[in-house]
């Protein structure tokens, strides 16, 4: 599994689950189609060394004039959390070998605005970049699903309805493949992958059947 993978399940929980407050195991155990996934994300975390388990003690940070542990109050953070906040870009050690990201951005940005040409040496942000994209690609999510279709009451003009949808999809899903790209550069700049089976023995992982979990969820629960 690799970066894009993670990505594309935290999009993927995030659609079943809208409340920050909730990206907690404990918080989900009701409700086992988020429970599962989340726990899938929570080892893909650990494999690509993204949880709190690697924050960087040494790095303050300041609430008005008061210096605080930045450690400290990360805890009170899940590791999805942590990782939707970007705070993981702070602590890793290779955070320098975005340098090709950088690279990209710096000449995108000087083709599409007039900005002095000092504004180019200044260091590039990977962590504004990314909060920027994760927003959005979570914003735009839903319309990337193909869209639900009920046959009862069979009718045209929805055949037709769910038809353009179905295409906007594809077309989103394909102008949206540079943004994915560029996030999963950002989450892995050295772009790993990793077996079934490594995840399985070193992190855990477990395979779900989701469909099935999500059918019998539906079948039994009023959501």
């Amino acid at each position: 599994m690799t970066a894009l993978d993670l990505l594309y399940k935290i999009l993927d929980f995030r659609n079943w689950e809208g409340s920050f407050e909730r990206y907690h195991l404990n918080a989900l155990a009701d409700k086992k189609p988020s429970f599962v996934r989340l726990q899938q994300i929570e080892c893909l975390l650990a494999a690509f060394q993204l949880t709190k388990e690697y924050i960087n003690p040494s790095l303050q940070i300041f609430y008005g004039n008061q210096k605080t542990s930045r450690k400290e109050e990360l805890s009170k953070l899940s590791n999805l959390q942590y990782f939707l906040n970007g705070e993981f870009i702070k602590d890793r050690e290779y955070q320098n070998n975005n340098q090709e990201l950088i690279y990209t951005t710096l000449e995108v940005a000087k083709r599409l605005t007039y900005l002095d040409a000092k504004y180019f040496k200044k260091e590039v942000h990977i962590g504004w970049l990314f909060n920027s994209l994760i927003t959005y690609r979570t914003e735009i999510h839903r319309f990337t699903q193909k869209p639900k279709f009920f046959d009862e009451g069979f009718e045209v003009g929805a055949y037709y309805a769910m038809y353009l949808k179905t295409e906007l999809s594809k077309d989103l899903i394909k102008n949206l493949q540079e943004i994915d790209q560029t996030l999963s550069l950002i989450i892995d700049p050295i772009q790993r992958i990793f077996s079934l089976e490594e995840l399985q023995s070193k992190y855990n992982y477990i395979e779900f059947d989701l469909e099935q979990i999500d059918l019998e969820w539906r079948n039994t629960e009023d959501y």
